[in-house]
């Protein structure tokens, strides 16, 4: 289990993050939306120990996240591929850890995995932006981390696209179900993904609401239920827009 417990942030003049308290099961989805300048991917930072938080901590399985560590994967919004290696070496990249002579077998069935084995040899600058990010999503899943963390991962990209991968990313999610906690500005996108959604409000970050996505998969974007969930979190965002005033609690 993945526990969050009461994890602030602070920058030099703002706070970033209130109090946050969340609990992530064992391989469950969870998806994050909110307002810019929520603390979202500030959240996922800490979370993924790429941040240290200025209160609280993160438990991971009974220990403590103190920096990055192996069972932890992160995807970025841009795909971070590093242009002199080819395709299958920005997999392998991500291997350290193992011996030199597992990391090719595994990087390639990784990229097989991503429907990529066809220009695993390429460099980077010869993929489309689908293709480049999903060579991300195999960066991250070539070792089976127990926790999957996605920023916007597909916010970059055209709505076909974008669905496409988000469908790809369940095909993945199914055979090893990593824990999954994941950024979007994109509601529908929270909504068919997720098994729960959470609405931050922003100055300072805190969880607003959530809501538990007790829809079978795959799900329908036309689904009645899905878009009466959204208009609930659109008036979530509304309110969160109109009233969000700096807590005195937290001001600096």
């Amino acid at each position: 289990m993945l526990q969050i417990r009461r994890v602030s942030k602070r920058f030099e003049g703002f706070a970033a993050l209130g109090e946050i308290d969340l609990a992530v099961d064992r391989g469950e989805i969870t998806g994050i939306v909110g307002t810019s300048g929520c603390g979202k991917s500030t959240l996922l930072r800490i979370v993924g120990g790429l941040e240290t938080p200025s209160s609280g901590s993160v438990v991971l399985d009974g220990v403590t996240v103190a920096g990055p560590r192996p069972e932890v994967g992160l995807v970025f919004q841009e795909p971070r591929l590093m242009p002199w290696l080819s395709v299958r070496e920005n997999v392998e990249f991500a291997l350290a850890r193992h011996p030199r002579g597992q990391r090719r077998p595994l990087a390639e069935a990784a990229l097989a995995r991503v429907g990529l084995g066809a220009v695993a040899e390429v460099l980077p600058q010869a993929l489309s932006g689908g293709m480049a990010q999903r060579a991300a999503i195999a960066r991250a899943l070539v070792a089976r981390p127990q926790v999957l963390l996605l920023d916007e991962p597909f916010s970059a990209l055209d709505a076909f696209t974008r669905f496409g991968l988000q469908d790809h990313l369940l095909d993945i999610w199914r055979t090893d179900r990593p824990t999954m906690l994941f950024v979007t500005h994109d509601i529908e996108e929270a909504l068919v993904l997720s098994d729960r959604v959470v609405v931050m409000r922003a100055r300072p970050g805190r969880i607003h609401a959530q809501y538990r996505i007790d829809l079978p998969r795959p799900r329908p974007r036309t689904e009645a239920r899905l878009q009466a969930w959204k208009e609930r979190i659109l008036e979530d965002l509304d309110l969160a827009v109109k009233t969000d005033a700096p807590d005195p609690e937290f001001a600096i």
